[in-house]
């Protein structure tokens, strides 16, 4: 989704709450000036909690366009990975090192729980890229 910010609000919160019920999702943000990489997982021992890894920045330059042929592949078959192992590893490279990576919290149960803080962070007034990813079959 691509418009102004309150429209990009609007519509993420308007997301079915199964996008936030998933194991795993992830939203991509990109504003004028500000962007970000936001991976939710839920923890497989509590499946009430999560861990949400953040990765912020100026831009997100081929990320979008890479994730997307990334995960085709695996959901075809052609990858080397399923999606589950593709989404997986982008997690861990979230985090350069362990001491960076978060402690579980409360899982959000709504898309305005889980989206509202990125883009209060992203704090965008002009046009807003959004895409979000679900994987509701990952587990590990």
């Amino acid at each position: 989704m691509r418009g102004p910010a309150r429209r990009v609000a609007r519509w993420l919160y308007s997301l079915p709450t199964d996008v936030v019920a998933a194991q795993l999702y992830i939203l991509l943000l990109q504003g004028a000036a500000r962007s970000g990489v936001y991976a939710f997982r839920r923890e497989p021992g509590d499946p009430r909690t999560a861990t949400v890894l953040a990765a912020e920045g100026e831009g997100l330059g081929d990320l979008p366009s890479t994730l997307a042929t990334v995960l085709a592949e695996a959901r075809t078959g052609k990858g080397a990975a399923s999606v589950a192992d593709v989404a997986l590893a982008l997690l861990d490279r979230a985090c350069s090192s362990p001491s960076e990576r978060p402690e579980p919290a409360l899982a959000p149960s709504t898309p305005r729980g889980a989206f509202g803080l990125p883009l209060v962070t992203l704090d965008e007034r002009g046009v807003v890229s959004a895409c979000v990813v679900t994987f509701p079959d990952s587990r590990g």
